[in-house]
């Protein structure tokens, strides 16, 4: 008797382990069907984003955003790379850059592989003179676009300017391995002729991308600053040329910037 009240025993704790079990099992494929319908939005957010994004390109941004509203209440556990993005683009037609940095860096979160969004973000941070967020997004963006000259101008003036020795020997390097020869003879003749014609814009984007091109090259930087001048010699274009060249040449005279930024 004892031994079957006993056999009894141990099989009711075993069917209670079973079902258990069998619980917990059920609980993690709930769980991981959750996380897996993240990537696959239902049929209805998908059509109210679609009319959402068609309202923005109508330019009637405040439907568009009622209809982002109404997904972030209705579908917050599917919010993806398109609503990030169009709320982003809302935010910033709008004016307000620090909800736009925001939902770009959601929607770069999720499209890690989206060069532009990277470009994006760096825009905004230089522009807010945020210069360590602006160069770590110009990383990003130069990670995925490893041959855009002009850009990777920049990321060798922000290393210089945050103190970036290494990187900054490393976009050395990256421009260096562009590969193109320089007559500099032909190209100073070319910019003094286009000063004498007095065509300052044209001299600004001539003398900049050879400044790009061959950034240790100080007569082209003293061409920049001239055609600038005379276009608007107290301007942001010509600060941003003064602190091109301070920092590329920092072991030389020091220049003075009359805007100071903000880390």
């Amino acid at each position: 008797m004892e031994k079957d009240r006993s056999s009894q025993k141990l099989a009711g704790w075993t069917y209670f382990f079973w079902v258990r079990g069998f619980l917990l099992f059920l609980s993690f494929i709930g769980l991981f069907s959750g996380l897996l319908a993240v990537d696959d939005p239902p049929d209805f957010y998908k059509t109210i984003l679609t009319e959402a994004e068609y309202y923005y390109f109508q330019k009637r941004p405040e439907i568009s955003r009622e209809k982002l509203n109404k997904l972030q209440v209705e579908f917050p556990g599917f919010l993806e790379y398109g609503f990030f993005k169009l709320s982003a683009k809302l935010y910033e037609d709008s004016g307000n850059e620090t909800e736009a940095i925001l939902a770009y860096e959601k929607a770069l979160y999720q499209k890690k592989e989206d060069s532009t969004l990277a470009l994006k973000l760096y825009n905004l941070y230089a522009k807010d003179r945020r210069i360590r967020k602006a160069f770590d997004f110009l990383r990003i963006y130069l990670a995925l676009e490893p041959g855009d000259r002009s850009q990777r101008f920049q990321s060798l003036i922000l290393a210089s300017r945050l103190g970036e020795k290494k990187y900054f020997e490393y976009a050395k390097k990256r421009i260096s391995n562009f590969g193109e020869e320089e007559n500099e003879k032909e190209s100073l003749e070319s910019l003094q002729k286009i000063l004498d014609q007095k065509k300052y814009s044209q001299g600004v984007m001539e003398s900049k991308s050879l400044v790009e091109k061959f950034p240790f090259n100080k007569n082209y930087y003293h061409y920049w600053r001239l055609f600038q001048y005379h276009i608007s010699p107290d301007s942001d274009e010509m600060e941003d040329i003064l602190i091109s060249s301070a920092s590329v040449f920092f072991s030389g005279e020091k220049i003075f910037i009359r805007t100071c930024s903000v880390l």
